[in-house]
């Protein structure tokens, strides 16, 4: 797999998950992506939009 982006939070947890919901409403939709990384899959394949 090959995917881009832009910033990739480490941890998911509610600081992880709240700075990439940041991140991303400040990005926009056209700017990037952000990815959580966390060692343990809590749910795949989820997509969230701002």
């Amino acid at each position: 797999m090959n995917h881009k982006y832009h910033t990739i939070v480490i941890g998911g947890g509610c600081l992880g998950v709240a700075c990439a919901l940041s991140i991303q409403r400040k990005l926009g939709n056209k700017a990037g992506k952000v990815a959580i990384l966390e060692k343990k899959s809590i749910r795949c394949g989820t997509k969230f939009s701002p």
